[in-house]
């Protein structure tokens, strides 16, 4: 696909017209590959942005937000996942045949679709492969970013340790703090009030399948507690506690 014809596929895509494209002016550090803006010959203004790598192929694409005009009409998950199917066989045919879909995401407003690569071994999804799209609502395109290089180096360990040694492992590292914390809406249960309860620090990320050493977060946050006692006791009375 020569990148006037990526051009005019991409913009039957834009809820716009009589559109053209340049080479960016200002390119986006935080974007791969050589950036062009298209833009609205009648005003002048960027209306989405691509780039594509040194073979010609996208790697990214989004729609300015105005652009996006909101809509009240939502479409059900399958229709959102062919949506994004859809642009995938487009213009990245190679992955539409290869990739499986890894996730589906719904972020506020909006939606997030990921097609992945496999491993051969395990068919696992290979991280950071594929192609994630961000759609709206409605089903309209706002963001794709892909990755084209899946050439990842995994590390197969001649044993394998069980899920549930693995899950022992992870309790071990798991550390509770006891705290008063509001039990505010954001919680199923709540009622409004203050309680003593124990906040769950999580220190171990990844457990190694092959017995290795933990993966093991070198600062893990702590929530600074209202008031944290120095030693716990068994509460046979009901007290009614006053914050200021």
């Amino acid at each position: 696909m020569t990148l006037n014809q990526l051009f005019q596929s991409l913009i039957s895509y834009i809820p716009a017209t009589n559109m053209n494209m340049r080479k960016a002016y200002q390119p986006d550090e935080i974007i791969a590959g050589v950036q062009y803006d298209i833009f609205s010959n009648t005003t002048n203004k960027n209306v989405a942005v691509f780039s594509v790598d040194n073979q010609g192929k996208l790697l990214y694409f989004s729609v300015e937000d105005e652009i996006l005009k909101p809509s009240n009409y939502t479409l059900k998950r399958d229709e959102l996942i062919e949506k994004a199917s859809h642009f995938v066989k487009t213009f990245y045919p190679e992955m539409y045949k290869n990739c499986k879909l890894a996730s589906f995401l719904k972020l506020g407003n909006a939606y997030t679709v990921h097609f992945a690569y496999q491993d051969e071994q395990l068919h696992l999804f290979l991280p950071e492969t594929g192609v994630t799209l961000f759609l709206t609502k409605s089903g309209k395109i706002s963001t794709i970013i892909s990755f084209h290089d899946k050439n990842t180096n995994i590390h197969y360990p001649d044993v394998m340790i069980s899920a549930e040694a693995a899950k022992k492992q992870y309790l071990h590292h798991l550390e509770p703090e006891l705290l008063i914390a509001p039990m505010d809406t954001y919680y199923i249960n709540n009622n409004g009030k203050f309680r003593l309860v124990y906040s769950i620090i999580e220190r171990a990320f990844y457990i190694p399948a092959d017995r290795g050493e933990i993966y093991v977060q070198k600062d893990a946050i702590k929530q600074i507690p209202f008031h944290k006692p120095e030693k716990v006791k068994t509460l046979k009375r009901i007290y009614t506690i006053s914050l200021v």
